[in-house]
Order: C-alpha cells, then structure tokens, then sequence
C-alpha cells in the first residue's frame, strides 16, 4: 500500500525520482510487527501496572471519566479503539521511551503510535486543561483542605495550614535559533521550558503554571 502511494505521488510530480528511490529504499527493510492492538486479556496484574501504572478495571474507568470515545479516527483517516489509544498515552507517560521501544508492544509502526498518542494527548487537554488552572474545585472545599492540612502536621511538619507542596520542573528543548539566553537554564546546563505544580498529599496535582522561560529562577515564577 506504501508502495503505491509512492508511485502515486512520483506519478502526480508530488516527488521527484531520487525522493521515490530513498523512500523505497528506507522502506525496504520492514519490521514485523503483529498486527494487532495491546492484549490486555492475556496481560497480569503486574504487567499492566509496570506498563500502564493502572490495574486493568482502572483502564476502563480512565475511558469513561476521560469520555474517550470508542471508536477514534485519527487524521490520516485510520480508526482505532478509544482504549489502544489510552493505552499508548499512558504508556508513553509511564516511563520515557521512544515510539520505536512500544512498537511491539502495540503492534504498532512508530508513525501510527506517533499519532496515537498526539491524538490523545490533545484530547484530553482539550477537555480537560481548564482543571489545572485553577484552585477553585468542586473537590477542594474547606472540608478537604482542612484533611490535607492535617495530613501534612501529623507527618511532622510545624505549620498546621499547610495543604500542599510548590515544586517546578525544567523541560528540556532543542536549542532554538533565536532567544537562546531566554531558554538557557544555568543550573541544569540546557535549555528548557519551566513549570510549577503544587501537590497535595493525596498525589493530585491541584494548579499548575507554564510554560515559563528556561532562564527564570524558582522563586520568580
């Protein structure tokens, strides 16, 4: 099928032939990969914890409270399972890897993955990234923050109004052709993008700021 888009586009001036020839010949060398999608039947516990860091019936809850939808089409017009593509976002956010590390796993090529977990990725931020802007939630009343205050004294801190922790974290980037200096972390010898969390005791990050230039200091964001 590759093959043939290829002579369609070199038919259509699209491409000229040295483009078609190093293109047939990158192609030549095909991994085979099983095509087919995670097999999360077949996968234990620990597995899917190690790959995922969710249990299976977790899984299915993340696809409801996400409303991710069963069926995905992606932009190049292939559909796939709403929870494939759970499954690869999570995967990607698990643990760093490159595409080309989960191909097996997915029984994907890394260009499907590629747009997989885009596809994903921007789904749920799209519905979903105004949570993050904010401390007013419906699930952080003055009932929940009095819990973490005490959550944070009864593991010895002195302060008793304490309900959660600011840390910032530094993205690296490519080195940009223009505003080096502004991208340029100092402490970490790279360039980079900042943003700040603040944490609560029960693991959920409760507000979050950036992207923020790589050069500013903590206490300035």
């Amino acid at each position: 099928m590759e093959h043939e888009m290829l002579l369609t586009a070199y038919g259509l001036g699209i491409i000229d032939k040295e483009e078609l020839i190093i293109c047939t010949a990158s192609g030549a060398e095909e991994r085979n990969l099983p095509r087919t999608t995670v097999d999360l039947d077949n996968m234990t516990l620990k597995q899917c914890r190690e790959n995922f860091r969710f249990e299976m019936d977790d899984l299915e809850r993340l696809c409801t409270v996400f409303r991710i939808p069963d069926t995905v089409t992606l932009g190049n017009g292939i559909k796939c399972s709403g929870m494939e593509i759970l499954c690869v976002v999570l995967r990607r956010l698990a643990y760093p890897s490159r595409l080309c590390d989960i191909e097996e796993l997915h029984g994907k090529e890394e260009t499907a993955l590629s747009r997989m977990f885009n596809c994903g990725i921007h789904y749920i931020h799209d519905q979903f990234a105004h949570l993050l802007d904010t401390l007013d939630h419906p699930w952080l009343d003055n009932n929940k923050l009095r819990e973490c205050a005490q959550v944070v004294q009864g593991k010895g801190a002195p302060y008793d109004k304490c309900i959660g922790f600011i840390d910032g974290t530094v993205c690296a980037v490519a080195r940009p052709s223009r505003l080096q200096r502004h991208l340029y972390n100092g402490h970490k010898r790279k360039h980079g993008l900042k943003y700040q969390a603040v944490g609560l005791p029960n693991g959920l990050i409760a507000h979050l700021a950036g992207p923020i230039v790589g050069k500013r200091h903590d206490w300035k964001m």
